[in-house]
C-alpha cells in the first residue's frame, strides 16, 4: 500500500485578512515605487525633450511657444534651412572647431597615455596625477588661464616669444586656432583616462608574438594593437566631439570677441536676446539637430563599445603589461612632452591664476612687472555676499542633482537586474542616453519646460538641481556595477528570515553598494559644481552659481577677482574629493567595504 502525500496549497482567498492585507500592501508599495521611478525618469529626461520638439513647431512673433496665440507650423525649420550665409558660416565654424578640438584631444591625450602606460619614462605616477588634475578646474577658469597665456598683447607666452624676435607672438587666443587648441587640450584629460585604461590592459606578449612571427611594426599596430584600442579611441573621440559641440565657455570667452560664432554660442546669444523676447520656436528648431546628433552619437558609441567584445584579451598570472625601453633620448623627449602638457593643463593655469589674484599689474603690463603683492582681490571676493551665494547655490544644486541622479540610477539598475524585462532595459538605455545629449540642448529644453511650468520653479536653484539630475548617464554605469555586486541570495535569505523590504534595503543593499554610490555621487557632484554651460543658460540673479559668477567677474573686467574665485573653487573641489576619500576609507563606506 502506497501513501501519496500532496502538499495542500492555500488559495489566496482562504488566507487570513492580515496576511492578505500585508500582501496587498507589499504589492501596492512595489507598484507605487515602480511608477515613481518611471515618472521621475520621464520628467527629468523625456518631458523636456518633448517640450523642445513641440516648441520648435510653434510659430509666433514675440510669443512664448505655449501661448494660445502661437500656431502650429514648420516655418521655423524652413527659416533654418534657408538661413543664408550666417548659418552657413556658423556650421562651417562649428565643423572646424569640433573636428579640430577632437583631433587635438586624441593626439594629446593618446600620446600622454602611451608614454605613461607603455614606456619607461620616470615619474609616470606624478604625470598621471597631473593629467587628471585639470578635471577639477572649471572650464571657465581654463578659458581665463588660456587668455592669460595667449592674449595677443599681454599673454605670457606671447610676451616671451616677442622677446625671442617673433613679432606676433606664438598664438592668438582670440582666433579659431586658439579656440581649437584651448578646447582640445581641455579635453585631453578625458581622452587620457579612456585610452590609458585600454593601454593598461594590453598584453605586451601579443605584440612580441606578432614580431616573432615576422610581422612588421606597422603590421602589428594595424592588426594587433589597433583592434584592441579602437573601442576606447572611438569612445574618446565621440565623447570629445560632443563636449566640444555642447560647451560654450571657450566660444563665449575666446570666440565672441573675434566674431566667431559656433553652434553652442549661437544658441546662447539667441536665448539671451536683449532687444526683444527671444524667438524660442526658432531657437528650439536650431536645437533639434543637436538632439538628433546626440542620439546618433549614442548609437555610434554603443557600436564602438560593442566591437570590443570581438577583440578581448584574457589574461591571468602570465599577464605582461610592461613598457617599451625608450633609451636616453626617448626618455628626454617623453619627459618633455609630458612636461609641456602638464604645464599647459595643470601647473601653468593654477600658477597664473595665483599670480593674477595677488599681482593685478602683471597682466595689464604684459608681465613686464609684477608690482607689489596686493590681497585686495581676495578681500573683495571674500567680502561680497554674491560670492557666498554662488558657492552655496553650487553646492545645493550639485548636491541635489547628484542625489537625484544617483538614486534614480540605482533604482533603475536594481529593477533591471532583479526584475528584467524590456521596460527596465529601455529605461536603463534612456538614463545612459543623457551622456550624449548636448548640455546646451538639454538646457534649452529645460528652459522651455520650466517657463511653461511657472515662476515657482523657473530661475531657482532647485530648477538647476533638477536639470543637473537629468545627466544620469554620468553615474548610470557605476550604479549598475554596484547593484550587480549584490548577490540575489542575500536578499532572499533576509526575506526568508522575515525581513521587510525596508530592512533589506537598509541593512543589506545600501551597505554593500555604498562605496559605489559614493564614487558615482562624487563624480556627478564635481562635474556639475565646476560646470557653467547649463547654468549660464538657466541662471537668474538669485540662482547664480560659481561658474557663472566667475564669468560675470571676467566680463566686468575684474580679472583679479575672477582668478581668486577660480582658485577658491578649485580648492573647494580638492577638499571635497580628499574628504570623500577619507570618509570612504574610514567612515560608513569603508566599514561597508570591509564587512563585505
Amino acid at each position: 500500500m502506497q501513501l501519496r502525500i500532496q502538499a495542500r496549497e492555500e488559495p489566496v482567498s482562504e488566507l487570513g485578512w492580515p496576511t492578505r492585507a500585508k500582501a496587498f500592501g507589499e504589492t501596492l508599495g512595489r507598484r507605487s515605487f515602480e511608477a515613481l521611478v518611471v515618472l521621475a525618469a520621464g520628467w527629468l529626461l523625456l518631458v523636456p525633450l518633448l517640450t523642445l520638439v513641440l516648441s520648435s513647431l510653434r510659430v509666433g512673433s514675440n510669443l512664448l511657444p505655449f501661448e494660445r496665440a502661437a500656431r502650429w507650423g514648420l516655418e521655423n525649420y524652413q527659416e533654418l534651412v534657408g538661413g543664408g550665409p550666417a548659418y552657413g558660416r556658423m556650421l562651417g565654424h562649428t565643423l572646424v572647431y569640433v573636428a579640430g578640438a577632437t583631433g587635438v584631444a586624441l593626439l594629446a591625450g593618446g600620446t600622454a597615455a602611451w608614454i605613461v602606460e607603455r614606456s619607461n619614462v620616470p615619474g609616470r605616477r606624478v604625470f598621471y596625477a597631473l593629467m587628471v588634475a585639470p578635471l577639477m578646474v572649471p572650464p571657465v577658469v581654463q578659458s581665463i588661464s588660456w587668455i592669460l597665456l595667449f592674449a595677443p598683447g599681454t599673454g605670457l607666452i606671447n610676451v616671451l616669444f616677442r622677446k625671442l624676435g617673433i613679432p606676433g607672438g606664438l598664438l592668438n587666443a582670440f582666433s579659431m586656432p586658439g579656440m581649437v587648441l584651448a578646447q582640445g587640450l581641455g579635453l585631453a584629460p578625458l581622452t587620457f583616462i579612456l585610452i590609458s585604461g585600454a593601454l593598461r590592459g594590453l598584453d605586451l606578449r601579443l605584440e612580441e608574438a606578432a614580431w616573432v612571427s615576422g610581422a612588421t611594426v606597422p603590421g602589428t599596430l594595424r592588426r594587433v594593437v589597433w583592434p584592441l584600442l579602437r573601442p576606447a579611441i572611438g569612445a574618446a573621440g565621440i565623447l570629445s566631439a560632443l563636449i566640444a559641440l555642447e560647451s560654450f565657455e571657450i566660444p563665449l570667452l575666446l570666440g565672441a570677441p573675434a566674431g566667431i560664432r559656433v553652434y553652442s554660442s549661437t544658441l546662447y546669444f539667441a536665448v539671451h536676446s536683449i532687444s526683444a523676447l527671444p524667438e524660442y520656436g526658432k531657437v528650439a528648431a536650431l536645437a533639434v539637430p543637436g538632439l538628433i546628433l546626440g542620439f546618433m552619437a549614442l548609437a555610434g558609441l554603443r557600436r564602438w563599445m560593442g566591437a570590443s567584445e570581438r577583440y578581448t584579451t584574457i589574461g591571468g598570472k602570465g599577464f605582461q603589461g610592461g613598457g617599451v625601453n625608450l633609451g636616453p633620448v626617448g626618455k628626454i623627449l617623453g619627459l618633455a612632452c609630458l612636461g609641456i602638457l602638464a604645464a599647459l593643463l595643470a601647473l601653468g593655469p593654477i600658477a597664473l591664476l595665483g599670480i593674477m589674484s595677488g599681482f593685478p599689474e602683471a597682466f595689464s603690463s604684459g608681465f613686464q612687472r609684477l608690482g607689489r603683492w596686493d590681497p585686495g582681490a581676495w578681500m573683495q571676493v571674500l567680502r561680497e555676499e554674491t560670492t557666498w551665494k554662488a558657492l552655496r547655490n553650487s553646492a545645493v544644486a550639485s548636491g541635489l542633482g547628484a542625489t537625484l541622479a544617483m538614486g534614480l540610477s540605482v533604482a533603475v539598475a536594481w529593477l533591471d537586474v532583479r526584475r528584467g524585462g524590456r521596460m527596465w532595459s529601455g529605461m536603463d538605455y534612456v538614463l545612459l542616453s543623457s551622456v550624449t545629449l548636448p548640455s546646451v540642448v538639454l538646457g534649452l529644453a529645460a528652459l522651455l519646460l520650466y517657463l511653461w511650468v511657472g515662476h515657482g520653479v523657473y530661475g531657482t536653484v532647485w530648477m538647476l538641481g533638477l536639470v543637473y539630475a537629468a545627466r544620469t548617464g554620468i553615474v548610470s554605469r557605476s550604479a549598475r556595477a554596484a547593484v550587480m555586486q549584490v548577490s540575489r541570495e542575500l536578499e532572499e535569505a533576509a526575506w526568508v528570515c522575515g525581513a521587510s523590504g525596508t530592512t533589506v534595503l537598509r541593512r543589506i543593499l545600501i551597505p554593500v553598494i555604498l562605496p559605489g554610490i559614493l564614487g558615482g555621487w562624487l563624480l556627478h557632484f564635481v562635474a556639475h559644481y565646476r560646470e557653467s554651460t547649463l547654468a549660464l543658460l538657466l541662471y537668474q540673479p538669485e540662482s547664480v552659481v560659481a561658474g557663472v559668477r566667475i564669468w560675470q567677474l571676467y566680463d566686468a573686467g575684474r580679472m583679479s577677482e575672477a582668478s581668486a574665485l577660480g582658485l577658491l573653487v578649485v580648492g573647494i573641489l580638492l577638499v571635497a574629493v580628499y574628504a570623500a576619500g577619507r570618509w570612504g576609507g574610514s567612515g560608513w563606506a569603508g566599514k561597508a567595504r570591509r564587512e563585505r
